[in-house]
């Protein structure tokens, strides 16, 4: 019920101009937009923090986060590569099954 409630709360916020893309594409930038303004509050919250010692910490803890994304990403794309390398021999091998194709003109027929 509540992934129902997300989804409509959701198709709410699609433009009509929007609607033309597939579901998933404006959910990721509705979602990419949301997550943005949030991050762009949080800097601007840590600008106007006056300790430095907090700025400090938080800036720690984001760059942890953030190394551990970029490590979660190389490992995605990883997964990924190695699944175009398995589908490009599995393509190969399925050619080599058929055979070399003879053309023949329609006058050698």
């Amino acid at each position: 019920d509540d992934l129902l409630q997300l989804l409509s709360s959701i198709k709410g916020l699609i433009s009509p101009q929007a609607a033309k893309h597939p579901f998933n594409i404006v959910v990721y930038k509705r979602l990419f937009e949301t997550k943005r303004k949030d991050q762009l509050n949080a800097l601007k919250n840590l600008v106007e923090l006056n300790d430095i010692n907090q700025q400090y910490k938080i800036i720690d803890i984001m760059l942890k986060g953030l190394f551990k994304m970029l490590h979660t990403a190389e490992a995605f794309q990883k997964i990924l590569r190695e699944e175009e390398k398995r589908r490009r021999k599995e393509e190969k091998r399925k050619e080599i099954r058929k055979g070399p194709r003879i053309s023949r003109s329609r006058t050698e027929l």
